[in-house]
């Protein structure tokens, strides 16, 4: 075998040399990307229940409602189911896209609506027909429609809902009576232990009138706000409390004293806070489930209706049915923060942990408000080296009162926004082919508390072939 000269091996490790150069700068000559380019999701910081003071609606969706009242939002599948009060309707709204998905036909003139986690299903008041509709999340088909009961006889109006994940119950009030029926989840039928479980009949005052509903899943109560008589013939608002402890309570005794008509309440787990809303008083009664005593009571707009809580930023959001706007009430100093014009006559609301966004029902205006605190801010963090510009291009429910418009050309080691809460994907451009950005693409979620990302440039490194010819075989 003919050896190689000292020239020919000087040749060789003069080419070697030259492709460790070029692999130590990263500069381009020709072949193919070595390392992957996968995108990976951002790492939201955890949120800190900050409250935020600027408020704004991010999107207006459209809906196959007329009369868009009330909503639940499905864990399961991410979709929101909205009852359409007046008609046979509940429409369905994708939240991860925010968009209209369809109608589901149920009986006549839908009211409240509660998901039960454990069985994937959906149950609805239906006011008119005096039942209530239960829907399969898996495929928003209704399998069942399960009559509720009256106790003074005839057809039952069941008004508001809400689910006990304690005993696995719906409990339903009926507005036309003084009772709260129970439906057992697990075999989606009326509780058959008697009419003193199936209905709780509230016996005080004898002209009480049930409307909203709330469960306290820290001392497993149910509690109720209506109306009525009291024994000194004036008209005013109560609180009751079904007991979770009492199986089979015969007579709800009020507990508190609130504003006139209170409409709904609801429960903020943080605090373990019950916020009744007065419509006849505007205002809102801050109730205290540890000693059953009032904490305050805040003024808001006209007719308020619904109150939706905010577990990312520990608010409690407050539609004014006649203001045609909500209250924004912060949780410190049971004030007022914010007031957010919205679409006309605000019913009920929807909070939707996964992305940090309440949906207001518009009745009035047949569509949805989306709302979100503003001013979140995301940050973009260059590592490495890049030489030259690079830019974000960002998409989403995207807000910006100062910094960079996505899609410039900007220089730095770092770019923020200001966002709102929601879904964002985004892409890194730059312009020096030297290098390439780790994540290129990929997606974060802005849930009432900043974010940021961390973007680290890479040398491109190339694969160099190279041929020898003319050289004889086994040289």
């Amino acid at each position: 075998m003919r050896k190689s000269t000292s020239s020919q091996i000087s040749g060789k490790v003069y080419l070697m040399a030259i492709v460790i150069m070029l692999l130590a700068s990263g500069i381009l000559v020709s072949g193919i990307h070595t390392s992957s380019n996968h995108p990976i999701a951002a790492n939201p910081e955890k949120p800190n229940g900050t409250t935020a003071s600027n408020w704004g609606v991010v999107n207006t969706i459209p809906t196959g409602s007329i009369n868009p009242s009330f909503a639940a939002y499905d864990s399961n599948n991410g979709y929101i189911y909205i009852s359409d009060s007046g008609h046979s309707s509940v429409s369905v709204i994708n939240s991860k896209t925010n968009q209209f998905v369809g109608n589901i036909t149920v009986q006549s003139d839908p009211r409240g609506i509660a998901f039960d986690p454990r069985n994937g299903y959906l149950y609805v008041a239906d006011s008119v027909s005096g039942n209530v509709s239960v829907i399969n999340g898996s495929d928003d088909s209704v399998i069942a429609n399960i009559p509720v009961w009256f106790h003074g006889g005839g057809s039952a109006t069941p008004d508001m809902i809400v689910y006990d994940t304690w005993n696995h119950l719906i409990y339903a009030t009926i507005s036309n009576s003084n009772d709260v029926s129970v439906i057992n989840a697990t075999k989606n039928t009326l509780v058959s232990a008697g009419p003193s479980l199936a209905n709780f009949t509230s016996g005080e005052p004898p002209t009480f009138t049930p409307l909203g509903i709330t469960f306290d899943s820290e001392n497993g109560n149910v509690y109720v706000t209506g109306d009525g008589f009291s024994c000194s013939g004036n008209y005013t608002g109560y609180i009751y409390k079904i007991n979770n402890e009492t199986s089979s309570p015969v007579c709800i005794h009020p507990i508190a004293t609130v504003g006139l008509n209170p409409q709904s309440l609801a429960w903020d787990s943080l605090n373990g806070l019950i916020y009744v809303e007065n419509a006849n008083s505007n205002n809102v009664t801050v109730f205290n489930t540890a000693n059953n005593r009032n904490v305050a009571n805040i003024n808001v707009g006209s007719t308020p209706e619904y109150a939706i809580f905010d577990k990312q930023t520990g608010n409690m959001l407050v539609t004014n049915l006649n203001s045609d706007n909500i209250s924004i009430l912060n949780k410190a100093t049971y004030m007022v923060t914010a007031n957010v014009n919205v679409g006309s006559h605000p019913m009920g609301g929807v909070f939707d942990g996964s992305n940090g966004l309440t949906y207001i029902m518009n009745q009035g205006s047949g569509n949805i408000s989306v709302v979100s605190p503003l001013g979140q801010r995301a940050t973009f963090i260059e590592e490495g080296f890049c030489p030259g510009n690079w830019y974000v291009n960002l998409t989403g429910n995207f807000r910006s009162s100062s910094g960079p418009v996505p899609g410039n050309w900007l220089s730095g080691s770092s770019h923020t926004f200001l966002l709102s809460n929601g879904n964002y994907t985004y892409s890194i451009g730059h312009s020096n082919t030297t290098t390439y950005p780790k994540p290129a693409t990929g997606w974060f979620l802005v849930s009432g508390s900043n974010v940021t990302i961390h973007i680290r440039f890479y040398p491109v490194n190339e694969t160099i072939r190279f041929r020898e010819i003319g050289l004889p075989n086994g040289t």
